[in-house]
Parts: structure tokens; C-alpha cells; sequence
């Protein structure tokens, strides 16, 4: 590593955080003429001091062993000319920068009324495809329908007569199919909001009962 090269690096850098030799070589614990070598190029901190350096020059160990590359890439930051308010001002202002401004607020509407319609449908979905989860199942007798195998399952708190249905038509196709309740007489379908309560098996006002179906010469 070029010492000078090193020197003229962290002089640039200590001077863009605002502190002096003296102060530098504080916060360092060394001498200010230790520091003033360093710049000169005479000698170079030790390997050791390196983490403490990159922490107070705010750069990272590349940059510090790399000094010419930073050097260069400090110089080509400070060489690129920055907008300033007036070419700003006179950008948005031209036809081009006019049209930006238009294009971008259209943009914004569209986006706008985009996720209104997404939230819209989405409501109006889960409205209508309500989402339910059973929690608990378990067989029981009842003196009406004799073995019965309950359903304790968790959905919305308001449901429209159509989605009841649609859900017991489902579980229904599922009992005839033999995916479950093969043994049982009917399906007590039990209605909760929760699911501490419907593991529980607390009372609900909202629940169905389906009816094994008998071919029609045993009925």
C-alpha cells in the first residue's frame, strides 16, 4: 500500500467529518505527530488500527486498503454536477417535465382506483366464499338422529343463508363420499366465531344438522 496515497486518503476523509489533526489523533490515542506522518506519507498506522479508523472515518476496510480507488471515486463524486433548485424549477416547467407531472398523476389514479377495485372484490368474494375451519370433531349419540358426529368449526360471525348451504352442501358430498362420519346417522354442523370457544364447544345460536340419505327402499 502507498503510504502516500494513504496519507492524502485519510486527510481527505477526516477533513469531510470536520476534525482536525488534533482532534483525530484523540480520538486515535496517538500523538498528533503521529497523525501528521501518516498524512505526509512518512509512515502508516499499524494493521491494528485499522477497524478504528474505518469507525471514524465512516468507511469500510476496502475502501481503506483500496486508497487510490477510493481517492478516484471520491473525485468523480465531487466532479458530478448536482440539479440545483432553478434547473429543477425550469425541468418541471418545460413540456417535457409537464408531461411527467400529468403522466405521473394519471399514474397515480389508476393505481388509486386499482386497489379500491381489488379491496371491492375482495370484500365482496370473502362476503360470498366465507371462510371456514373446523376445530374440533367428535362422536356423540342423540335420542333423534342416534350416533351423530359433531363439527366445531370457526367462521365469520355474519353468514348469509346461500353460504351456509354452499358449506353443507360440501360437507356433505364429502360424508357421502366416506372421507369421514361413516359410522354416523347425521352431521351436527356447530357455528362459532372464535376458536377458544368453539374448542370449548360452547353454545351457538348458529348451527345445521344433515341427515344421512337413505336410497329410496329404505326409506
Amino acid at each position: 500500500m502507498d503510504k502516500e496515497v494513504f496519507g492524502q486518503l485519510i486527510t481527505q476523509l477526516r477533513k469531510n467529518i470536520d476534525l482536525n489533526q488534533k482532534e483525530f489523533a484523540e480520538k486515535l490515542n496517538v500523538t498528533p505527530s503521529t497523525v501528521c506522518k501518516w498524512a505526509r506519507g512518512i509512515n502508516a498506522p499499524d494493521i491494528t488500527c485499522l477497524a478504528r479508523l474505518s469507525q471514524i472515518l465512516e468507511v469500510t476496510y476496502d475502501e481503506l486498503l483500496n486508497p487510490q480507488e477510493t481517492l478516484d471515486r471520491m473525485q468523480a463524486d465531487a466532479d458530478t454536477p448536482q440539479t440545483d433548485d432553478a434547473q429543477m424549477i425550469e425541468s418541471n416547467n418545460s413540456p417535457s417535465g409537464k408531461f411527467r407531472k400529468l403522466l405521473h398523476k394519471y399514474i397515480w389514479h389508476a393505481a388509486s382506483a386499482t386497489v379500491a377495485f381489488v379491496i371491492c372484490f375482495l370484500g365482496i368474494y370473502l362476503h360470498s366464499h366465507p371462510r371456514f375451519t373446523v376445530v374440533d370433531t367428535r362422536y356423540n349419540y342423540n335420542g333423534n338422529f342416534g350416533v351423530t358426529y359433531e363439527m366445531a368449526v370457526v367462521g365469520p360471525k355474519k353468514i348469509s343463508a346461500d353460504a351456509m348451504n354452499n358449506y353443507a352442501q360440501k360437507i356433505r358430498a364429502q360424508w357421502n363420499a366416506n372421507e369421514y362420519a361413516t359410522e354416523a346417522e347425521a352431521i351436527d354442523i356447530s357455528l362459532y366465531s372464535d376458536k377458544e370457544t368453539a374448542s370449548n364447544w360452547g353454545i351457538t345460536d348458529q348451527y345445521f344438522v344433515l341427515i344421512k340419505e337413505r336410497p329410496q327402499e329404505e326409506r
